[in-house]
């Protein structure tokens, strides 16, 4: 018979809703860790290492620009240069040779100038053509010019020979009262650039952009072009990594993050992009983070789950020592209240009968006292398996008290509950007890006093009616059933 038991249910309840925020708890710590060391570690990235990737290369990549970038002064401040530019009739040869002796002294794929007087283009080999401002292959004559800049870096194609594609670093040449003279400057192979930007991949683990102004891709270390804005992955992005000197950005794509540093390098008119993605040491340690949550967060909800079976099991054992009788294994009184509840609470099933039946063992003193207590505990441990025995496993058996018993028969009217009773005594009367410690043996039997619990009623009056039968029992000759019903009192066996 299950004991009903409403402290039991509350505390697991407790334990159930305990068990829930602790589990919430862990689990929200774990996960704030994990998130917390991955922001830690995604700042690192995008403020000390990304930034020191960057600056690195940048300095490389400026280091690379300021050697052509000072050659190109330095031609455009000669002297000589000035005097021809300012000459009435300008002499072709002399200006090739000048610029020819330039190329030769720096390893250079050409040297140029640009007359701003007569808008002629000149090379090492003489004049290549004169300048024209409604064709796209010297639009950017005008561009330079009015953009106020001394220096700039563009990459193009050669207009002495077309098949090359050059980084022409142009510089102003100015006389007096900065009168512009033309334009004159070096072309270096631009696949001098493109090698280094993909050695620079290759060292930092970071793919390499050189962006300018307007956001056109200048050169790549991976072969991209067109415009920064057009990019699939970063070009969301693209206004405000060109907005600043200097510009770190994390970046969340659909595949993984990015790592994005942009800085502008002095004198070219570019900005660098250096974009990273997580590397596989990186991306081990992310596993490694989110693993450890993960397992803290297992090993949480195992404690949790066998402190809970543990904190049940022996919630249960508590629950069970309290309700039984330690000598016969029956329930006890503290277990009544609630089981009496839960039966009488079916009182609106047509079979819902709930008879009550007292008894007590007769001549229980004399045992006692003729053999002694351990005598007495030996006939009530045999009593009561007579009684679990002889009734149904769904009808409560309580030691009541001293050699008093009490029995509640469910769903049974009195004719069924006194056919019960008589298979008791007829079991107890071939039933030989062993009177421990002792070599005797004897037969006991018991009086019954029966009534059948009436709709409403409380339990104490059902108990005292089979009280007021169990006495009547007892009275009239003990080892017998006396019933207590709406007639009276009778007794159906003797």
């Amino acid at each position: 018979m299950t004991i009903p038991n409403t402290h039991l249910k509350q505390s697991r309840r407790f334990a159930v809703v305990l068990s829930a925020l602790l589990l919430s708890g862990l689990g929200s710590l774990s996960v704030f860790s994990y998130l917390r060391s991955r922001q830690q570690f995604d700042r690192q990235m995008v403020t000390e290492i990304l930034p020191l990737t960057s600056d690195a290369v940048a300095a490389n990549i400026e280091n690379l620009i300021s050697q052509p970038v000072l050659a190109s002064r330095l031609a455009a401040d000669n002297s000589l240069l000035v005097d021809l530019l300012l000459g009435d009739d300008q002499q072709p040869r002399e200006i090739a040779s000048y610029l020819s002796s330039i190329q030769r002294s720096t390893g250079v794929a050409t040297a140029f100038l640009v007359s701003e007087k007569c808008r002629r283009y000149y090379g090492p080999s003489g004049l290549v053509r004169t300048i024209n401002p409604a064709s796209s292959a010297d639009q950017w004559y005008q561009r330079f010019i009015d953009s106020g800049r001394s220096v700039e870096i563009n990459i193009d194609r050669d207009p002495a020979d077309p098949s090359k594609t050059l980084a022409f670093v142009n510089v102003r040449v100015e006389g007096d009262n900065r009168q512009l003279l033309g334009v004159a400057g070096l072309g270096v192979d631009v696949d001098f650039f493109r090698n280094k930007l993909v050695a620079y991949q290759h060292a930092y683990g970071a793919r390499l952009l050189l962006v300018n102004k307007s956001g056109q891709i200048v050169l790549t270390s991976d072969g991209s072009s067109g415009n920064l804005s057009r990019l699939a992955d970063i070009g969301a992005q693209s206004r405000a990594i060109l907005s600043r000197p200097k510009q770190a950005l994390q970046l969340a794509t659909d595949r993984d993050e990015l790592y994005v540093n942009a800085i502008q390098i002095p004198r070219s008119g570019w900005t660098l992009v250096v974009i990273q993605r997580p590397n596989a040491e990186e991306q081990a340690l992310r596993r490694l983070l989110l693993q450890n949550s993960v397992a803290a967060l297992l090993i949480g909800c195992l404690l949790i789950v066998v402190g809970r079976l543990t904190i049940g099991r022996d919630q249960e054992k508590l629950q069970q020592s309290a309700s039984t009788d330690n000598l016969s294994g029956l329930l006890n009184r503290q277990a009544f209240a609630a089981i009496f509840e839960e039966l009488t609470s079916r009182g609106s099933r047509p079979d819902s009968g709930l008879a009550i039946a007292l008894m007590d063992i007769d001549h229980f003193k004399r045992v006692n006292d003729t053999y002694g207590h351990p005598a007495g505990d030996a006939v009530i441990r045999a009593v009561a398996a007579a009684i679990k025995t002889s009734v149904r496993e769904s009808d409560p058996v309580f030691r009541w008290g001293g050699e008093e018993f009490l029995l509640l028969l469910p769903m049974s009217n009195l004719e069924q509950a006194v056919a019960r009773l008589e298979a008791l005594r007829s079991h107890l009367r071939a039933t030989e007890i062993q009177l421990e410690p002792t070599d005797a043996r004897t037969s006991v039997t018991l009086s019954y006093g029966l009534t059948l619990h009436r709709p409403g009623e409380t339990s104490a009056a059902g108990l005292d009616r089979a009280d007021q039968a169990l006495y009547e029992a007892k009275r009239t000759g003990r080892d017998r059933i006396c019933v207590l019903d709406q007639m009276g009192l009778n007794s159906p066996t003797s």
